[in-house]
């Protein structure tokens, strides 16, 4: 599922993939944590920011200290 396609759904889906393309994200900073470099990563039509592994595509929830924390629905497209 495409972000436009999330975005304009009539009925909700629960976790659907939605494939973010390169345009409808930013990656705004990276982080070096013991074992792992974490990035946060702006989506401006959401409204919100996710952090992810750098070695994932999958985007997490933040906890309140901007740890990667849950699973989002939304994922990053491979690069082409």
């Amino acid at each position: 599922m495409t972000l436009t396609e999330y975005l304009n759904q009539a009925d909700p889906v629960r976790m659907p993939h939605v494939e973010l393309e390169p345009n409808e994200y930013r990656i705004v900073a990276s982080v070096n944590s013991a074992c792992r470099t974490i990035q946060a990563v702006e989506v401006p039509a959401l409204g919100m920011d996710y952090v992810k592994y750098e070695d994932e595509n999958v985007l997490r929830v933040p906890d309140e200290d901007g740890n990667p924390r849950a699973r989002s629905c939304f994922y990053l497209s491979p690069s082409k």
